[in-house]
């Protein structure tokens, strides 16, 4: 008569996956400071989705779905306007 032990031997003895780091594909960088005063544009986001970004002056941006609004960097604003996920209310 087989034991159920024997089963369990046998599950031991298999190989797991190597977990695997995988490198971020954006590279970090370091925040610059916050912007001056009247160098902010205010974008509304049109999609519904939440989303968070990096732009390219290193700042992190999070708007949490359609309407929600923020002020970002004005050398930041172009790119996300021309992503065409945003529009212009200020600035």
């Amino acid at each position: 008569m087989s034991c159920c032990g024997q089963k369990r031997d046998g599950a031991e003895n298999t190989e797991r996956p190597a977990m695997r780091t995988v490198p971020p594909q954006v590279p970090i960088r370091q925040a610059s400071p916050a912007p001056a005063a009247g160098s902010t544009v205010t974008l509304r986001l049109r999609d519904r989705s939440p989303i968070v970004l990096h732009s390219q002056s290193g700042r992190r941006y999070q708007f949490h779905g359609a309407g929600s609004m923020q002020a970002v960097d004005r050398r930041d604003a172009e790119s996300l306007l021309a992503s065409g996920l945003f529009e212009r209310v200020w600035g």
